[in-house]
């Protein structure tokens, strides 16, 4: 079984050398295809990141009426936590708000003006996700003798809503697109690589070689095609994504990035294997395909 092994591996890489262009068209055109495959892999698992993270920040003010007690302050923050779908509640003072203010706006002339603090007692309210917000106006309602406004972000959250599903949707689609298109490349790369050594099968075939004899060789150079490919494109993607990580975190340092390790890793780990997965099988349906019409196999 290892002669066997040992013959066809040496086979390959004989085939391989012989054909050295047609190999080095393969290998560049699989890491090309696999390169881009990753890189809207990682637009997509951006996109979603994205999406997720819009979708945290959907805050809720609630301001309160005035004079209102510890104790109804305590018991509406309690109905506010009981509500599904709430990430965070925090109480803001109005004396903490108005000196958060004043910090804030240290340019305005507030020692010239003998102000009274505007600002009313405040809930900051952060939902996880925007779905629960009805549910969330419904409890609001109930505790209205409270509450003097309510601020929902209005129709900014709801288009915050409508981008995020358009944005894993379209990524997913993008995805799935060009992952049909990369493996279909490969496909017909490998084809034309068995089309320029028909001549060679041919005299194989002549001279008696078994069918195992004539395939196994190929499908072992579509294997070492695509890992060849896949290791050099996961390479490309690891370098090209830190680069475009570090260029966006110093031009857009408020843009939230994937930077999850062991995500990128599986996602890196998913191109390698795509790119064995799309050596070995575009190998087998391409020789299957060329060698049945042309070829009467022995058994």
């Amino acid at each position: 079984m290892l002669l066997k092994l040992e013959f066809f591996i040496k086979e390959a890489l004989i085939g391989m050398m012989r054909s050295k262009w047609m190999f080095f068209i393969a290998f560049l055109t699989i890491t090309i295809s696999l390169f881009f495959l990753g890189a809207f892999l990682l637009l997509n698992l951006n996109l979603n990141h994205l999406a997720k993270d819009m979708r945290s920040k959907l805050e809720v003010r609630v301001f309160l009426k005035d004079n209102q007690s510890k104790l109804d302050i305590k018991q509406l923050q309690s109905e506010i936590k009981k509500v599904p779908g709430i990430k965070q509640v925090r109480f803001i003072d109005k004396q903490e708000a108005w000196q958060g203010f004043k910090a804030k706006h240290q340019q305005l002339p507030f020692a010239s003006y003998d102000l009274q603090n505007p600002l009313p007692d405040a809930f900051s309210i952060v939902l996880s996700d925007f779905a629960y917000m009805d549910t969330f106006k419904v409890v609001l309602k109930k505790q209205s003798h409270l509450i003097e406004d309510v601020f929902y972000g209005g129709k900014w959250a709801m288009r915050v809503n409508n981008v995020s599903v358009v944005l894993r949707l379209g990524g997913s689609l993008l995805v799935l697109v060009f992952g049909i298109s990369a493996f279909l490349i490969v496909i017909n790369t490998i084809r034309l690589t068995i089309m320029a050594r028909q001549e060679e099968i041919e005299i194989m075939n002549l001279m008696g070689a078994t069918r195992s004899c004539i395939l196994v060789p190929f499908i072992l150079e579509g294997v070492f095609i695509g890992f060849f490919a896949a290791c050099v494109s996961v390479l490309a993607l690891f370098f090209s994504y830190q680069w475009v990580v570090l260029r966006l975190d110093t031009l857009l340092p408020f843009m939230p990035l994937l930077s999850t390790p062991s995500l990128l890793i599986k996602l890196y780990a998913l191109v390698g294997i795509s790119g064995l997965l799309m050596g070995l099988l575009g190998a087998y349906i391409s020789v299957s395909q060329r060698l049945k019409g042309a070829l009467q196999f022995k058994a």
